[in-house]
Parts: structure tokens; sequence; C-alpha cells
């Protein structure tokens, strides 16, 4: 039953699903899951969490981790062991990007599933980490980390030394064995780039340039992915198609952009993120190009400004779901049993997601 009006806020929705509680519409006294009741009230799962926050304080419903959200009291056989908590580790990022809202997002659902907590924090500095590992080594919190954003070799070590429980989420700015001997969880960097120029390739385009983020180890999986894209379709490979930006933000992509349209006029531009993409796209609107009359554009991480800009942006966009889940996983693995075996990686999937954007020629 979608409401259709923003005044329905979380408290309209809880409301309504206590009613339902009360005529007994739900079966074996089991809520359906937070993505269903998201789907039901056409709302996303922020809204529906903060719905169900309501009604467990009210103790109309309690939750028993991944068993589900059962109707009514907390029976008091049904308390685990002690609570656990889940560190999420942002390391030298200026801004809280999108990526890795968004992952917080899933993670703390996850974790909240699990009858567990989260906490998130920020290191930017020697003494930020220092900070960390004296929290979890004199409050025995967190218990675990999952920690991502612009990874170097040295905090790696600063956590192996420490010996706490670990999962590296993303790449390392710049490659070092260091990372072999963490869990991780990855999204193919290589295979979306590749992705990404094949569907241009498919539609006809052959000068594709690539507007890439610095020259950190993801952005050069991706130029790899763009090269072996272009070489298999037997394109001529030319490195002056290929622009390398300072930094990853919306006006790199924009001032990259307003360089290449007057001098390269390419048919194609793949974008080494969403916010590259939209700047690039901001400046080829404003040279008087059309998108994708006279310009295709692809993305990369499905980021929100993408859905709702003119056009709407074709994108690669990254199950964060996923790779939330597989993070957990294996950290969970790490606190009952050690790490026990060699460490993992795992990948997420990605996919292609066809907006307006891109067109054949």
């Amino acid at each position: 039953m979608p409401f259709e009006t923003e005044q329905y806020t979380y408290q309209k929705v809880a409301e309504d699903l206590k009613q339902r509680i009360t005529s007994s519409q739900f079966a074996n006294n089991r809520l359906p899951s937070e993505r269903e009741l998201a789907r039901e009230y056409s709302l996303n799962r922020m809204t529906i969490r903060k719905s169900l926050d309501i009604l467990e304080k009210e103790e109309k419903i309690f939750k028993l981790g991944p068993r589900g959200t059962f109707i009514g009291k907390e029976p008091l056989d049904a308390i685990g062991p002690k609570q656990k908590t889940i560190g999420f580790v942002l390391a030298n990022r200026e801004i809280f990007d999108e990526h890795h809202s968004k992952m917080l997002l899933e993670l703390e659902s996850k974790t909240k599933d699990r009858g567990d907590k989260m906490m998130f924090f920020t290191i930017n500095s020697e003494k930020d980490i220092d900070n960390l590992l004296v929290s979890i080594r004199d409050k025995h919190s967190p218990d675990g980390i999952v920690i991502s954003g612009l990874l170097t070799a040295e905090i790696l070590k600063s956590l192996k030394q420490a010996h706490i429980s670990v999962v590296v989420s993303g790449y390392l700015l710049y490659p070092d064995p260091i990372e072999n001997e963490f869990n991780r969880v990855l999204v193919d960097s290589i295979g979306y780039g590749r992705c990404a120029t094949e569907y241009l390739i498919k539609l006809g385009h052959r000068k594709i340039v690539l507007i890439n983020g610095p020259s950190h180890q993801r952005f050069l999986n991706i130029h790899y992915g763009y090269m072996k894209a272009i070489t298999d379709a037997g394109i001529e490979y030319n490195e002056n198609l290929v622009l390398r930006c300072e930094k990853d933000a919306l006006v790199d992509g924009y001032t990259v952009a307003h360089t290449i349209i007057d001098t390269i006029r390419p048919t194609a531009i793949v974008a080494a993120n969403d916010r590259l993409a939209l700047g690039a796209l901001n400046a080829c609107v404003e040279k008087g190009l059309k998108v994708p009359g006279d310009v295709s554009i692809i993305g990369i991480g499905d980021f929100d400004g993408g859905r709702i800009s003119n056009p709407p942006l074709t994108t690669i966009g990254i199950d964060r779901e996923a790779l939330a889940e597989s993070a957990l996983d294996l950290l969970y693995g790490m606190l009952r049993n050690g790490q026990r075996s060699l460490p993992q990686t795992r990948f997420a999937p990605f996919r292609l997601i066809e907006r307006q954007s891109c067109k054949g020629v």
C-alpha cells in the first residue's frame, strides 16, 4: 500500500503497521523484511527502519537477528550472548562520499539484524589510528572493524601489529603485499572498467575517452579494463584519449571535459565514477553538445545524482548490500574462530544500468 506524498513519514508508517498488527494481518506473528516493507510502502529502507524502531521501543515487535522481526514483547529466553560492536572505519577521506555512506547504511542494517551495533570512525592521521587502537585495547570496543577509504600500507601494518579482527573493503592506494594478509571484500574494478567500455563499443563508438581519477590502484585497474576492451575490439589504443584527474570530484570531470570537447571531440566518454561523469555531462551541455545525441556518457557507481540528472546517467551499479554482507560474514567468522585459515578475498557483483545518457552511432 504505497504512500503517495512526502507527508507520510515514518510515524505514519509505524501507525499503519500497528493497526495491521492489531488486526492480525501478518502470518506467524512475523513482519516482512525491511526490503519487502520498503517495496510495499514505496519508501526507502531508512524510513522503514525508523518506523520499526518506534514499534520496537513500544515493545510491539522484537528482532531476533537473521531469524527476522516478530510481533510482541521479546521473551526472556530469546536474549542471547553479549552484544558485539562492529566498527566501520573510513580512512583519509576529506568528504563522506556516497559510496561509503551507502556502505555504512548496509553494514549498520545487517549488524542490527544480528542483534549487534555499529560505530563509525574516521582516521586521517597516525594519531587517529593510535586513538582507535587504544580504544580497542583498553575498552575492548569495537570488537572488530571493517575499514575502507584511501587506505595505505602503513595503516594496514598498524592494524596487523595490533592483532585485531579486521576486514578490508576496497583496494590500497598503491599495491603492497600487506593487503594479501587481510580478509578483503572488493568489486572488480578491471571488470567494471571493461564492462562500461564494451557497452559503448557495442553501441558503435570507436573514439572513446576515459576520464579517470588519480593514479591509485583502483583507477589504474579501470584504465586496464578500458584498454583491454579497446584492444579486444580491434580498436587502436590511443593514450591521448585517457585523461587523469588529480581528484575524482564533479568539478574535476567538468574541467577535463571542457578541455577535450574542443580538441578531441569524442563520441563517447567513460568516467571512472558518477561524479566525474556528471561533471563531464555538465561541461558538454554548457558547450552546446547534446547528450547522448553528440556525446554518450557512462559513469560508475550508481550515485543518486545520476538518477535525476538530465538526461539520467547510464552507469555501472555496485551491489553494496552483497559487499556489506560479505564483509560481515568474514568478520563474524574471525570473531568466532579467529583467523584459522588463509585470508580470503571476496568479490561483490556489479551490473550495467542503462538510462538515457548513451545511444548508438
